[in-house]
């Protein structure tokens, strides 16, 4: 049996009042991903999440599976799981960093159930 999911992608540009280096802009991506992971163990309804970085640019893009056939259910559960994330990484709401954020969807279809 399969289940039908949406992939929900963020790219999130970081500006900081300090220059961060390339090492600490990572090490904060690899933080949200640890956070994402502990948030997918505890959460049926999302899998698979990702984080990339690019410190040159000052992104980083954040994709996770939420199963549901409905794009704005996947990107309303997709937000609050990044938001908690963020959090649990260290990241305050009102001192995000976050000058600009994407976000993007796509249906996925014929996942194998795991």
């Amino acid at each position: 049996m399969s289940k039908q999911a949406v992939k929900v992608a963020f790219d999130l540009y970081v500006a900081t009042a300090v220059p961060v280096s390339p090492a600490s802009f990572h090490r904060r991506a690899s933080s949200l991903m640890d956070a994402l992971m502990d948030l997918d163990a505890c959460n049926d309804d999302i899998a698979d999440p990702t984080v990339s970085s690019d410190a040159g640019e000052s992104v980083m893009n954040v994709e996770v599976l939420v199963f549901t056939d409905d794009p704005i259910a996947a990107l309303e559960k997709a937000s609050a799981i990044l938001r908690t994330a963020l959090h649990a990484a260290g990241a305050a709401t009102s001192a995000w960093p976050i000058t600009r954020m994407t976000h993007h969807t796509g249906t996925v279809t014929r996942l194998a159930e795991a």
